[in-house]
């Protein structure tokens, strides 16, 4: 393959904190999959309003925005805390935003707070099934063994509602793969339809060059643009 993607993909699981991130803190796995999904986010939004694109610009602002929960225009107050649960105020840090934030605001400048709430009253019920579309917590179809992750979901043994808020900005009980992040950034590319995901474009005859075996296009799942 012409692309270096994968081999940047190879070498994640020795990054820490990307340079250009707003703090040098140390960052797991989970963390890290949950920036390349804003960072694909944003791509998305770039896309559509700079270059007329028309790409949803993540699961859970397309289950929003799709099941009516949120419009375009629809703000949520950011003052830093989340104060809908008595006994749970999970924060944000508001770097670059406050106040009332719309959805591309809050994708922008990945706004808790925003997510909390949208992805609360949204449910991970409907969001984990544009997540699932879109190839996270399922298995791409790559050529090698992967693994499928998850996603969190009203069936954990640990599940309280609090969950649902985590799990809206990545984290709860979710964890992707970067194969799956990646599949999932090519469903936003690709306006809603998800293609299975391959490391390998042919197979040669390496005496005659000769193609022996060439991967072609398949439709995984679509997510229908309306």
């Amino acid at each position: 393959m012409k692309s270096h993607f994968f081999a940047y993909i190879s070498r994640m699981r020795f990054i820490q904190r990307w340079a250009l991130m707003r703090n040098t803190a140390p960052e797991n796995v989970q963390e890290h999959s949950h920036q390349v999904a804003v960072l694909a986010h944003a791509l998305a939004v770039i896309r559509n309003e700079k270059f007329g694109g028309r790409l949803d610009p993540g699961a859970v602002a397309v289950a929003a925005l799709d099941s009516g929960v949120i419009n375009r225009s629809s703000t949520v107050y950011c003052n830093g805390v989340y104060t809908y649960y008595d006994d749970y105020r999970p924060k944000c840090t508001r770097h670059g935003h406050s106040g009332n934030i719309d959805v591309i605001t809050a994708i922008k400048w990945s706004c808790n707070i925003f997510f909390y709430d949208v992805g609360r009253r949204t449910t991970s019920d409907v969001y984990d099934a544009y997540a699932y579309k879109m190839g996270l917590g399922v298995r791409t179809g790559v050529e090698v063994n992967e693994a499928t992750g998850r996603l969190t979901t009203k069936n954990d043994s640990n599940y309280t509602a609090s969950l649902d808020v985590q799990a809206a900005i990545g984290q709860g009980n979710t964890v992707v793969t970067p194969v799956q992040l990646a599949t999932y950034a090519g469903t936003l590319a690709n306006r809603g339809i998800r293609y299975r995901t391959h490391f390998v474009k042919a197979i040669l005859d390496t005496n005659t060059g000769e193609v022996l075996q060439e991967t072609q296009p398949e439709v995984m799942d679509v997510i229908e643009d309306r």
